[in-house]
């Protein structure tokens, strides 16, 4: 990529997407505000995932209405928390008139593992075009989740910092101010080679739903991102993700289902499904939990694998487990036999716990009279 056609092109692509058009757009839709979010209860959220077909923009004003779009859905089925997939942010840059370069470029150097010409174009990005699309995307997001009167969790962006590029997703509140920001924390190896920088720790926000962390792409691999969260009283994980290139049911089986089983949380991961890169995002959007509370036993709230807005009402409590997963047999006399038989067999004892010893002796007490009296 000639760096002098960049530079000038940027100043160009600068003038094109820049924040009062940006404002100007939204401005002019008039939009009106929702009270989605005026009864918020505690531990409850009416939670959306937007499912993203990402295609090349030719204007600001067409991403913008697609955002819009998919916001508005969302609110007019009831949605307090709005999530975008990973690398929302990066769409307006199809706006730019030299893109198809650089996606011809990128899209050899990664599959040649070419890492000088992808360090490069990592480069040019952060010096002639981060800062313009991060502007764009910022100031979309939040005057949405100002007009709208909701939380915008804003999928993730490339964003330009002291340390290099980092992947960061961003939460809004409905006052449009940013209440979270977190960067990926194990990038993959494409972004490794763009010269992504890793994240350094799990960050935290407190709302009126509870507390809410949002965990990035293959961060979703690592049982410890999430159990991280759930120390710290996340019963809501947004993950956002940017579809995988060949999806199969071992890769669902050790990411955001596996950890929502693991961890007992809700796990919100919506996606983008894409062919503008060097691999085609495909896979599904859902919104998982444990196993024992979803309807079908499979751990799936919702999930769509095409573009789609997705509501659903999600409670805490819900997540209360009514049954030890060790000492969950209901039937204390049964565990008691069980028990004996395990040390007539191998010469250990068992113990149980004080409330299930007295449970099985009442069982075996009641058996025994009833058999007297039969």
């Amino acid at each position: 990529m000639n760096e002098l056609v960049l530079r000038l092109g940027s100043h160009r692509f600068s003038k094109k997407i820049s924040p009062f058009l940006t404002k100007q757009i939204i401005d002019d839709k008039e939009l009106l505000p929702s009270d989605n979010c005026s009864n918020i209860l505690h531990g409850r959220v009416s939670a959306a995932l937007v499912n993203l077909d990402a295609v090349c923009y030719d204007t600001l004003a067409q991403f913008v209405d697609e955002m819009n779009n998919c916001v508005e859905q969302a609110v007019a089925k009831g949605a307090q928390l709005v999530c975008f997939p990973q690398y929302t942010g990066l769409l307006p840059l199809t706006v730019f008139s030299q893109y198809d370069i650089l996606e011809e470029e990128a899209e050899n150097a990664l599959l040649a593992c070419d890492e000088a010409t992808l360090g490069m174009l990592g480069k040019l990005y952060s010096k002639y075009l981060s800062d313009i699309v991060f502007d764009c995307y910022y100031n979309t997001f939040a005057l949405l989740a100002m007009k709208h009167k909701i939380y915008i969790q804003a999928g993730t962006i490339l964003v330009n910092t002291s340390r290099g590029l980092v992947n960061r997703g961003f939460l809004f509140d409905p006052n449009g101010e940013s209440i979270l920001q977190q960067d990926k924390l194990f990038p993959n190896r494409g972004e490794k080679m763009l010269g992504v920088c890793s994240g350094s720790d799990l960050k935290t926000a407190e709302t009126p739903f509870g507390p809410i962390s949002i965990i990035i792409g293959e961060d979703s691999l690592y049982f410890e991102v999430y159990r991280l969260a759930a120390s710290r009283g996340c019963k809501f994980v947004i993950a956002p993700s940017g579809g995988e290139d060949f999806p199969s049911e071992a890769h669902y089986a050790k990411g955001a289902l596996m950890r929502a089983q693991e961890c007992n949380l809700f796990v919100i991961q919506p996606t983008m499904f894409y062919n503008l890169f060097p691999t085609q995002g495909k896979g599904a959007g859902a919104v998982y939990c444990p196993y024992r509370i979803s309807e079908n036993s499979d751990g799936i709230v919702t999930a769509s694998s095409s573009q789609s807005v997705l509501v659903k009402e999600l409670n805490s409590a819900d997540l209360v487990r009514l049954v030890d997963d060790y000492w969950g047999d209901k039937n204390a006399l049964v565990y008691r036999l069980l028990a004996q038989d395990y040390e007539n067999a191998f010469g250990h004892s068992t113990t149980l716990p004080p409330q299930q010893e007295q449970e099985a002796s009442i069982a075996f007490l009641a058996e025994s009279d009833s058999e007297t009296t039969a």
